[in-house]
């Protein structure tokens, strides 16, 4: 067992306090509002002072307000030195409004590097970070975190132990774009590779989770990451939550999950606006209330909660989110590891994308430390490094590679060029990939091809054994000569050759099925409910279900086998870092393969080029299995007897079979769709018309 080692036992993580209260007896009708505040950095002291300081509660609401508005405008922005000057001053405005001039000359003076902000829940809404005083602001010169003092009824909660590796969960609910599901793949591949034989994470990746499905896994996890979309409601704080597939993760369910055992330690909430609050108060004081996500997660028992205050552009937030882990895997506090995430993205981009984070809970705790690196499993005290005593600079570190360029090599007798040109495909199901796609002599290549083989063996018999299942019990669907119908699709993903870790090769095949249901055409059978079919067929024919009463199985009519098959991967040399792909199509009805096979080989990293191989996938079915349907004229509307239950989309195009005749959709219908000619052609019902993609 190992422990989050607390930076306050430690001189080299000298922090500075600032507590500031709300003087509820002196708030007048007047709107004077007045705060007690008190700044120190030793806890020695038996006699501290503290300063009372008036100020106007509606001007101070207005320029918080203000702030957050510009911050959302900007999120939409390129962003320029215009912005961060005319931020400067608001925070300035807002520091005077708020700090004593002894306090900002304390702050300027100061050799620690941490600020612990200690606020009561009257002042929680305020945007304490983006205070400016004299060159910096607080985020900026501060490794700082919130913590507060509420009048809610707290409910005891069990601490949680902490062994390496720590066990983390990304949440990444896919959006038309696959924006969320890009941050999500990229944090999970770095958090994996950066870890080598020492294992301080051990990462999961979700993309279609429901909110029921959270409440049942979250207390498995020390560190969860939402790459999503969060939702604020003011007038009714308990409903601002997560955007999920069927339904929201609201901060009401998570405050309902306080007591027991305990939450995650850590939470990213890297969503907009999912750290924006109200005040803690007004006449939501009991137990039972919630004010928002960063609240309920603090209630619960959460540890460390990272959230923003307004809208944040998804490149710049991902970005954030890299330098963060990065810097909290090297052994940084993790106060440290926000901030300079946060300076580098400032220096980096003219948005203000930085700004909007913030973090409630201990900025001085490390969660690996540098005993752990050498020994994973052992309690030590912590090596972290401190930032310095003078502002603080970010770690040199080097910007995230970005994706390779998308390049593959056709290969023709014993010329090789590489290319963007269009892959070899052949209609010939018996033709083999070109000699010099074979494996070579390689003794380690021919071990691994032989462990490759075998595992397209159990695949093979996997789905013969699902094609048994469906001809004994799957009901045949009438035959349609032209009119495409919907189908369901099986994929099968498989890395053979080369060992390669089980949890990546699960994200590459997620990603892959995340962009066919984007394609929409066939309704997707996923690995899950194929083990569930031949659970169910166990069960029934065990005797344990009624005589005759078969199971309720989903027909895939169609199997998508994709066989990825690594080259020899040569340090330096980023030419022999290669893969070939090869893909066949099974139709269930005949049990037999397609007359078509594609083979390509893809240059450049395996997890790279995943969304290439989606997009392959895509392009093999949609060839094999374009969108046919007929004309129809219904109350003199030109309408196709095709819709959105086979995938067609608005905007998209039809040619007329037999002319040039193009037709364009303009609404869709479950099972029609109405288009427009392209043009002052006529066509007649009946007509075949076939998608363009």
């Amino acid at each position: 067992m190992i422990m989050a080692f607390m930076g306050n036992r430690d001189m080299r993580f000298k922090k500075i306090v600032l507590q500031v209260t709300r003087d509820e007896k002196h708030d007048g009708d007047d709107d004077q509002g007045r705060i007690k505040l008190k700044i120190w950095e030793d806890d020695n002291e038996t006699l501290s002072q503290y300063t009372l300081k008036s100020f106007s509660l509606s001007q101070v609401d207005h320029d918080c307000q203000k702030i957050i508005t510009f911050l959302n405008e900007n999120s939409r922005k390129s962003g320029n030195g215009a912005s961060l000057k005319k931020l400067k001053g608001m925070g300035s405005k807002l520091a005077d409004m708020l700090l004593e001039p002894v306090h900002k000359e304390i702050l300027c003076a100061t050799q620690a590097a941490y600020l612990d902000l200690k606020l009561d829940d009257h002042l929680v809404q305020i945007p304490w970070e983006l205070l400016f005083i004299g060159n910096f602001f607080l985020c900026e010169r501060f490794c700082i975190g919130r913590r507060v003092e509420t009048r809610q009824s707290l409910v005891k909660y069990q601490k949680r132990p902490l062994t390496y590796p720590l066990n983390m969960w990304i949440i990444a609910p896919p959006e038309k774009d696959l924006i969320n599901t890009e941050e999500g793949l990229t944090v999970f591949k770095n958090i994996n590779s950066t870890i080598g034989d020492k294992p301080f994470f051990d990462a999961d990746l979700d993309v279609d989770v429901t909110a029921d499905q959270i409440k049942e896994k979250i207390r498995m996890y020390d560190v969860i990451h939402f790459a999503g979309h969060g939702i604020f409601n003011s007038k009714n704080p308990g409903l601002s939550g997560w955007k999920l597939p069927g339904g929201n993760l609201t901060a009401t369910d998570i405050h309902n999950m306080a007591g027991g055992k305990a939450l995650p330690s850590i939470v990213f909430s890297n969503a907009c606006q999912s750290a924006r609050t109200d005040e803690w108060g007004g006449d939501q004081t009991q137990a039972n209330s919630s004010f928002g996500l960063a609240n309920a997660f603090m209630f619960s028992g959460v540890r460390h909660y990272i959230g923003t205050f307004g809208d944040i552009p998804d490149d710049m937030s991902r970005q954030i989110a890299m330098e963060f882990y990065k810097n909290l895997a090297s052994g940084k506090t993790i106060g440290q590891s926000l901030r300079d995430a946060r300076i580098k993205l400032l220096k980096e981009s003219k948005n203000l994308c930085w700004a909007n984070y913030i973090m409630y809970g201990d900025p001085t705790v490390v969660y690996v430390s540098e005993e752990s690196q050498a020994a994973p499993t052992e309690t030590g005290q912590t090596t972290s490094e401190e930032p310095q005593n003078d502002i603080p600079e970010a770690a040199e570190i080097p910007p995230h590679e970005s994706f390779p360029k998308q390049l593959h090599t056709r290969t023709n007798g014993n010329d090789s060029e590489t290319s963007i040109s269009e892959p070899l495909i052949t209609d010939n199901p018996d033709e083999k990939p070109p000699s010099e796609m074979l494996p070579t002599d390689n003794p380690d290549q021919k071990i691994g091809a032989a462990k490759g083989f075998i595992l397209f063996l159990g695949a093979i018999f996997l789905i013969s054994a699902i094609l048994f299942v469906y001809n004994k019990f799957g009901t045949k669907s009438p035959v349609d000569d032209w009119t495409s119908k919907p189908m369901t699709l099986t994929v099968v993903f498989k890395v053979s050759g080369q060992q390669i870790e089980k949890k990546l090769e699960n994200m590459i095949s997620q990603t892959i099925q995340i962009r066919l249901k984007e394609y929409g055409r066939f309704i997707l059978l996923e690995r899950m409910d194929i083990d569930i079919i031949l659970e169910e067929l166990k069960l029934w024919e065990s005797g344990f279900t009624q005589k005759g009463e078969k199971p309720d199985l989903l027909k895939a009519d169609l199997f998508l086998i994709i066989d990825v098959k690594p080259g020899e991967i040569v340090k330096n040399i980023p030419t022999q870092n290669y893969a070939d792909l090869s893909l066949r199509l099974i139709e269930t009805r005949s049990s037999e393969s397609k007359p078509f096979h594609y083979y390509e080989r893809i240059q450049g990293d395996l997890f790279d080029q995943r969304k290439r191989i989606a997009d392959i996938a895509v392009k093999t079915l949609d060839k094999c299995f374009p969108l046919r349907g007929k004309i129809i004229i219904q109350n003199n509307e030109l309408k196709l007897n095709i819709g959105e239950n086979v995938g067609v989309k608005i905007g998209q195009e039809f040619h007329v079979v037999g002319n040039d005749i193009a037709l364009r959709v303009q609404g869709i219908e479950k099972d029609l769709c109405v288009v427009v000619i392209e043009g002052d052609e006529q066509v007649k019902a009946g007509w075949k018309v076939v998608g363009v993609r």
